[in-house]
């Protein structure tokens, strides 16, 4: 069986920044200067729900 994935992600290695569970709009752009195109957001476990990621 294969997962499903919503986007479509090309083969190879991926550069990504690790950022704050709320970036700023500053953080954003440092990341897009030095050519980073993903972003993993790291949060708490209270804060771990889809409800949290949707607002």
């Amino acid at each position: 069986m294969k997962p499903k994935s919503h986007i479509t992600i090309e083969p190879g290695l991926k550069i990504s920044a690790q950022m704050d569970a709320e970036p700023s709009e500053e953080d954003f752009s440092f990341a897009r200067q030095m050519g980073v195109v993903y972003a993993v957001a790291w949060c708490s476990p209270d804060n771990a729900s889809p409800k949290y990621y949707r607002h």
